[in-house]
């Protein structure tokens, strides 16, 4: 009787200590407080001002973020069931801090995204090394049309790694073909196919490392570092400081369009250290811009792209294409394509080679 007694009384214990365990972590998050949760314990995911996701401790985190709210993410995932981010989110100056974080979505079983941004406003700030690889044909951030992007960090010593899956920007928008059913909860899907442009996005500081990738077809595909996937466009990219290394893929530049593709409002320069590569094209179509507009498998058309340096020191190379401004068009039947990039340069630092 006595031994029953004190099980029940450990039972109980036990239970209380999951109620107030469950209770601290069911609450609001008010401006500028921070709460931890770790990627490795499951995915992290921000509904209509919602915080589902789980700490270190591997206790369940439901919590509703008020304006200004901080989400600090730290951890690794990856293999056949890798967690990931997803933001959709309606209240304003949401942050989410990733600390350490590795999220590597190659050997996933099915199509998933590391971290999307989707219809929301947020900031993505860095703390330490964190990398980011995209499922095959995704990318490694994806923003949709509506978002609007922001990457910071407290100085360049905090760094990105971000990989494209195939033919996918590795920041910026997925490529043709991609899922059109990117799993998130029994109630969100994403069409990572979608037609429609990858957002804004601006980039304040820290070290950022985008590569894109491509897929084995010698006559299309390739993402930008920074901007467009295959076939998909941007909308607006602005860089204001930071170190970034932006290396796109195939048809890609290394910030700006992809395959047949340019980014509608432009690219901005006002700081930072830039070095953009462009993705090799094809000596019989063409080339990328290195900053600007993707190559085109089609051989003719020009996919302009606008320009302004308004400070930096800027290294732009593309061995098919301009160094900053349009693609190359060898295929043309007409020497000029309709079409045309205006680059604009001022106070930079501008070393820019191209075809």
């Amino acid at each position: 009787m006595k031994t029953k007694k004190i099980n029940g009384m450990i039972s109980i214990m036990i239970s209380i200590c999951m109620i107030a365990s469950f209770v601290f972590c069911v609450g609001v998050v008010s401006a500028e407080e921070v709460v931890e949760v770790d990627i490795s314990k499951g995915s992290v995911i921000i509904t209509d001002n919602q915080l589902k996701a789980v700490n270190s401790e591997n206790t369940a985190v439901n919590m509703t973020l008020e304006d200004n709210a901080v989400v600090c993410v730290s951890g690794v995932t990856n293999g056949e069931n890798a967690n990931f981010i997803y933001v959709q989110n309606q209240n304003q100056g949401l942050i989410i801090q990733l600390n350490n974080v590795t999220i590597d979505h190659t050997a996933r079983t099915a199509a998933g995204i590391p971290i999307a941004v989707m219809d929301s406003t947020c900031t993505l700030e860095l703390i330490g090394s964190n990398t980011l690889k995209g499922y095959t044909k995704c990318a490694a951030i994806y923003y949709n049309t509506k978002s609007n992007l922001t990457i910071t960090a407290r100085d360049e010593a905090q760094q990105l790694i971000a990989e494209g899956g195939v033919d996918a920007a590795a920041i910026g928008h997925n490529s043709y073909g991609a899922s059109s059913s990117v799993y998130i909860t029994d109630k969100i899907t994403i069409n990572a196919n979608d037609y429609n442009y990858a957002g804004t996005i601006t980039i304040e500081q820290g070290t950022i490392r985008a590569t894109a990738s491509k897929s084995d077809d010698i006559w299309a595909g390739g993402g930008a570092g920074i901007g467009g996937g295959y076939s998909r466009k941007a909308t607006k990219i602005t860089i204001n400081g930071g170190i970034i290394y932006a290396t796109g893929a195939g048809f890609g530049a290394g910030i700006g369009g992809s395959d047949m593709k340019n980014v509608s409002q432009g690219i901005e320069i006002n700081g930072g250290i830039i070095y953009a590569t462009a993705g090799k094209g094809s000596p019989s179509a063409g080339g990328p811009a290195a900053i600007g507009g993707g190559a085109s498998n089609d051989k003719q058309t020009v996919n302009s792209t606008d320009v302004t340096i308004k400070g930096g020191v800027i290294f732009a190379t593309s061995e098919q294409g301009a160094g900053i401004g349009a693609n190359t068009t060898f295929g043309a039947e007409t020497p000029n394509q309709p079409g045309e990039s205006k680059v604009i340069i001022e106070h930079a630092f501008v070393l820019a080679k191209g075809y």
